[in-house]
């Protein structure tokens, strides 16, 4: 697996069990997983197994505004056949495979780069200095 990851590209960065916070990105999934089943599970709750796989299909197939790409894209190096298209008759060559796969995850960076710049400049627009309190302010 090791050896995948070098040929690939994948930096694997893992997090703390019982810790949320060290693993915010997990913790947004779940979220959006969560809002997703919300809407299709029924009020006792009992069915929310039987949503779960198209409920992930759902997010990996969404474009992310942050990327610009899907996570399925991201991955695969192609979109998911959903039957709405003819699937392809032939498999692409390890090469190109890698090569798209690198192109995507280089405009994936270059996109959260400039959702982080985006980011920034939101929040020091909107930041405002901490009042400095003396002794008997209160």
């Amino acid at each position: 697996m090791k050896h995948l990851c070098q040929i690939v590209g994948i930096e694997r960065n893992p997090s703390t069990a019982y810790h949320p916070q060290t693993d915010g990105q997990t913790e947004r999934v779940n979220q959006e997983l969560e809002q997703y089943l919300r809407v299709y599970v029924n009020y006792r709750q009992t069915d929310w197994a039987t949503w779960m796989t198209m409920a992930e299909f759902a997010y990996n197939n969404r474009i992310h505004a942050a990327t610009g790409y899907s996570p399925f894209f991201l991955n695969n190096g192609r979109h998911p056949y959903t039957g709405k298209e003819p699937k392809p008759t032939r498999s692409p060559s390890v090469d190109e495979f890698l090569e798209t796969i690198k192109q995507a995850r280089e405009a994936a960076e270059i996109s959260l780069v400039k959702a982080a710049e985006s980011m920034k400049r939101f929040y020091d627009a909107h930041r405002t200095e901490a009042p400095e309190y003396k002794p008997g302010d209160l």
